[in-house]
């Protein structure tokens, strides 16, 4: 019902230009579209939607990254969500 914060990770596919076999293939920035702020309201709608929270208001905090996937990595999103104490700079 109160403040929270959010930490997301999209990891997007790697494109072909990327993909090598003889070099090792960490995750690097992504900074092609979509958007990190598009990214984040679709995120955060889809969230009040499934009822996690009640609205995305309630957001206070937020961290975002995007990346495309390591060698052995699949995309997708990681998500961390947590209530927050109203009196914390945190």
């Amino acid at each position: 019902a109160g403040p929270v914060s959010v930490i997301v990770t999209f990891v997007f596919p790697r494109p072909k230009r990327m993909i090598w076999k003889t070099r090792m293939m960490p995750r690097c920035r992504h900074t092609a579209k979509p958007d990190i702020d598009n990214l984040l309201k679709s995120t955060c709608d889809a969230i009040t939607a499934a009822g996690i929270w009640r609205d995305d208001s309630q957001v206070s905090y937020v961290i975002a990254t995007k990346w495309y996937a390591s060698g052995d990595e699949l995309p997708g999103v990681n998500l961390v969500i947590e209530e927050l104490d109203e009196t914390t700079s945190r």
